[in-house]
């Protein structure tokens, strides 16, 4: 998760982002293994997005990360960009929504 963290050190350290806590240490990781860049698509770029969740689809870590980043998601005003257990962050922000409008 190096790189991963590499990317948001770079987004906390951009004053338009806003603060983004490190992603956690999630052994086995499969996205360990490839360019992190994959995970942070244009939010159009669908093939893109597609073949980042191909990767977390596979992943041991795929719980964990969604929970992290789902989180994140409610405590930060706009979410956290990318990719993340194998969901973008429009796919979170709908998961979060149906979540609420049942509860």
């Amino acid at each position: 998760m190096t790189a991963v963290n590499d990317h948001i050190n770079y987004r906390t350290n951009n004053p338009a982002f806003g603060y983004i806590p490190p992603a956690p240490e999630l052994p086995g990781a499969l996205c360990a293994e490839v360019d992190s860049e994959l995970f942070f698509p244009h939010p159009h770029a669908t093939t893109q997005q597609e073949e980042a969740k191909s990767v977390c689809r596979g992943c041991p870590a795929r719980t964990p990360c969604l929970s992290w980043s789902l989180a994140q998601h409610e405590a930060l005003p706009y979410g956290i960009h990318g990719v993340w257990g194998g969901m973008t962050e429009d796919d979170r922000h709908k998961l979060l929504r149906t979540h609420r409008r049942q509860h």
